[in-house]
């Protein structure tokens, strides 16, 4: 997943965000701290969350759910063909297509989240899984959404169901 998505406006990383957890709503800072790359951490692979030092205790006991109305990908754009890939096989890239992502059945979508309480204030990061077919030709990456349904056994348990399937917007 590429680090935009819209609720309300845009959101970008190191912005503040609602977010869900398990005490209510809490405003947040998009993206965790890596102490050892001076930078944030603003997607987690939800396959290995759990076995990685610096964000198994977060899975297991500080998760979120970010509400949004879309995100954003971006897709190459290649010199001979105006087709629009994942990857740019040996054509000159020659520039970018954004993509609005969208739930198919809603005006809003949630993305499951991890926590922590870094700096002094919680920061969060979205999870990611492989994408499925409406979102595999622009990104090899996608959040891990849920529906209204999954969000309390999502906070309370760490049970990640199926994501729902989204419609596709070109802006």
């Amino acid at each position: 997943m590429c680090g935009r998505f819209e609720c309300d406006g845009e959101f970008s990383p190191s912005d503040m965000v609602n977010v869900l957890t398990l005490n209510g709503n809490e405003k947040m800072r998009w993206g965790i701290v890596n102490p050892t790359a001076r930078a944030i951490i603003i997607n987690v692979r939800i396959e290995t969350a759990n076995l990685k030092p610096m964000f198994a205790q977060s899975f297991q006991n500080r998760r979120c759910v970010i509400r949004c109305e879309g995100y954003y990908e971006w897709g190459a754009i290649c010199k001979e063909s105006d087709q629009t890939s994942l990857i740019p096989d040996d054509n000159e890239l020659v520039g970018k297509q954004r993509y609005l992502f969208t739930p198919a059945d809603s005006t809003h979508m949630f993305m499951a989240g991890i926590y922590e309480l870094s700096l002094g204030a919680p920061r969060f990061a979205v999870l990611t899984t492989n994408p499925d077919h409406t979102i595999q030709p622009i990104h090899h990456r996608m959040p891990v959404l849920l529906t209204s349904s999954d969000i309390q056994p999502w906070l309370e348990s760490g049970v990640v169901p199926p994501s729902p399937e989204l419609k596709l917007k070109t802006v």
